[in-house]
């Protein structure tokens, strides 16, 4: 197994962090363009991006263990089809086991959006971005920013927050002891700004002598983990680096040793191994507190945690900067800055308050909780409202769209329409090309809010609105999903017309500039499918959804929740044109042979698409109590007991399902059959 490393340039920067990229090995060709993406979505961040040359061959397991464990800050996991068909067999990528054992942060990219929802139910809700996302390099840079830390946040956290610097020197094997030493450390709260330099944070591609010779030298004093394994030869039968060079380097520079016994170990061997290191403490509190306090002095000590060095801190622990990475310590540290501030404005009071509000409402280390979420931004947006003329327009205006989303997530909708109303107006210089796609971007965010009201006219308004300010750049992604959003309040208000006008009108800029395949033209063309079923023109409708069907199977194969709501629209469609078109299954009138002909197509049709529908969703999900499967089963079996009102359904389903060699059971049937229109549509 070769792991290999891209950085932007030749040279890997000291401070470059580390970041894993974990593929499938049927998607390899995405390589080298997400890796792309990674490396060049914030030039304020350095970092080196890391991978298996060659999924899918035997994985060395304690060489990708010491890889994640040892230093990487973010594994970046695609999310395709291929991934989730392994994950719902039990069978996970090493890659992510790990950092789930080594709480490494997991970033999911979607090869598409509509896989989240399996993600989320096999992975639980980890927040992650689609490709196929509008502002998909917008939002991976924002994610980034969010688990990895720019140059100038890393000067700062190294010069500021911390008190003094150890040089933790121990065996690998003894990772966990090393682990246990640092929580125990830093659980005692006046050394909580003591930095632990191990080899963690070794930067990967670089000679690590080098580097393991200036982190001791540039330390305050130099930690020595006692257990037996300190004592043992490594593999090659010679003594280990660290009795051969990291002790003795650190006794030529002069350095204070502090030696913490772990585990039990042998006093007189540890002192001929290591001459002069002296007596060890006890990894308790009190033997760690009495011996950092008298090796480091007074100075170390942190008795009192102002804000700003409580929201360095917090940003060291939450991204692993200088200390081993402890979300919740770092949660509390962001909690500890804003109380430390009091009613007293100051920017770091601001994006503390401003970090808890995304850390709840993305779940960045924990649940998403929008409760928590609006109880932070709510001090960070009044803070700020209070302080606007002193800190940059735009950080100003990002807190209130936030706010604004949090609030329309907990469906308290006047006062997310009043937030975002706010923020709109906070927009400066609206001449230039960012200030009016900032101003556009939250108006198309209130007039969502009035979609969701069901205020539909005033939902129109504001879409118009949104779309005059877009005026001048009417030719993008951007454009064309507002004009998605105001067909779908058109048709929700039976205007056919002007909806018609706004879907077609969305698709030519989305197979301009995304491509037919592309999630966001993909709804445009489902919601025009609707609107023409709807309008009683059901060849356009099912033209378009079978054209929709095979673009699908070519993006997702043949099992997906997407095409499961397709083959579920189309059996509705057949069945609804053979009905409303006069082709009576009973015969009440006289038809001519080719009418005839199209009824028995139709109700074929329908009961076909019905079953395939229902097979799909189960070999999906393998889960007979899921909405979409109970739905498929209540119209296969309808379709088939007003076709073949005298036959055994059951018998005969169970004779399908032998055919098509798939072990479906029947689900748990909801008492209330679902209407044709109880699809999963989502406005976008």
């Amino acid at each position: 197994m070769n792991i290999i490393r891209k950085a932007r340039g030749i040279v890997i920067p000291s401070t470059a962090q580390r970041v894993f990229l974990c593929l499938d090995t049927k998607n390899t060709e995405k390589r080298d363009t997400l890796i792309a993406d990674l490396l060049q979505a914030d030039p304020g961040i350095e970092c080196v991006v890391s991978y298996i040359e060659t999924p899918g061959d035997s994985v060395d397991m304690d060489v990708l263990r010491d890889e994640l464990r040892e230093g990487t800050k973010l594994l970046v996991l695609y999310v395709t089809a291929e991934l989730l068909q392994g994950m719902k067999g039990g069978v996970f990528p090493p890659e992510y086991r790990l950092a789930k054992e080594f709480e490494v942060p997991i970033l999911p990219i979607a090869a598409d959006g509509s896989l989240f929802p399996l993600f989320t139910k096999l992975a639980g809700a980890i927040h992650g971005i689609a490709l196929t996302d509008a502002e998909y390099k917008a939002n991976l840079s924002a994610q980034l920013r969010n688990f990895l830390v720019t140059g100038e946040m890393l000067r700062r956290i190294m010069d500021e927050a911390f008190t003094s610097t150890v040089f933790l020197s121990y065996r690998k094997k003894d990772i966990t002891e090393a682990r246990k030493f640092m929580k125990a450390l830093h659980d005692i709260e006046e050394f909580e700004a003591v930095s632990v330099w191990y080899d963690n944070f070794l930067t990967a591609g670089r000679i690590f002598d080098d580097e393991i010779r200036s982190s001791i030298e540039n330390s305050n004093a130099f930690v020595l983990l006692v257990t037996p394994s300190l004592l043992e030869k490594n593999d090659m039968g010679k003594d280990n680096y660290v009795i051969t060079t990291e002790y003795p380097y650190a006794k030529q520079k002069g350095k204070t040793i502090i030696a913490v016994e772990a585990t039990k170990t042998d006093n007189k061997s540890l002192a001929k191994s290591f001459p002069g290191v002296g007596n060890t403490c006890g990894m308790d509190i009190d033997a760690l507190r009495e011996a950092f306090r008298a090796k480091l002095g007074e100075s170390a000590c942190l008795t009192n945690m102002d804000c700003e060095r409580a929201y360095l801190l917090g940003m060291a622990y939450f991204k692993g900067v200088g200390v081993e990475r402890d979300m919740n310590r770092g949660i509390k540290l962001f909690e500890k800055a804003v109380e430390a501030a009091g009613t007293t404005i100051s920017f770091e009071k601001i994006l503390s308050a401003e970090i808890l509000m995304e850390i709840y409402m993305l779940g960045i280390g924990t649940k998403i909780d929008y409760d928590k979420a609006y109880e932070w931004g709510n001090i960070a947006a009044t803070t700020a409202f209070f302080a606007k003329e002193y800190y940059d327009n735009k950080f100003i205006v990002h807190i209130f769209v936030n706010l604004g989303h949090v609030l329309k997530y907990l469906k308290n909708y006047d006062k997310a329409i009043e937030i975002y109303q706010y923020a709109l107006e906070a927009v400066e210089d609206r001449d230039s090309e960012q200030g009016r796609l900032l101003a556009a971007g939250i108006t198309a965010s209130m007039a969502n809010v009035y979609y969701e009201m069901g205020d539909y006219d005033k939902a129109l308004q504001i879409n118009n609105e949104a779309l005059k300010i877009r005026n001048n750049d009417s030719d993008n992604p951007s454009y064309a999903k507002n004009l998605h959003n105001k067909g779908l309040v058109y048709e929700d208000k039976k205007d056919y017309q002007n909806a018609l006008l706004c879907f077609n009108k969305a698709i030519e800029i989305q197979e301009k500039h995304l491509g037919s395949e592309h999630a966001d033209t993909r709804a445009s063309y489902n919601s025009l499918a609707t609107l023409y079923y709807e309008t009683q023109k059901y060849d356009e409708a099912i033209s378009i959804s079978e054209r929709l069907l095979e673009s699908l199977k070519k993006i997702h194969g043949q099992i997906h929740p997407e095409i499961s709501d397709m083959l579920y629209n189309l059996a509705g469609y057949h069945w609804t044109r053979m009905v409303r078109m006069g082709r009576v299954v009973a015969g009440q009138k006289i038809l001519m042979n080719d009418e005839i002909l199209k009824a028995k197509h139709d109700k074929l049709k329908s009961l076909d698409y019905a079953f395939q529908a229902y097979i799909n969703a189960y070999q999906y999900y393998d889960d007979k109590n899921n909405p979409r499967m109970n739905r498929c089963y209540i119209l296969l079996k309808d379709r088939f007991t007003q076709l073949q009102p005298q036959s055994d359904f059951e018998k005969w389903l169970s004779q399908q399902i032998r055919q098509v060699g798939a072990a479906v059971p029947k689900p748990s049937t909801p008492q209330k059959k679902p209407g044709f229109f109880d699809r999963f549509r989502k406005k976008k």
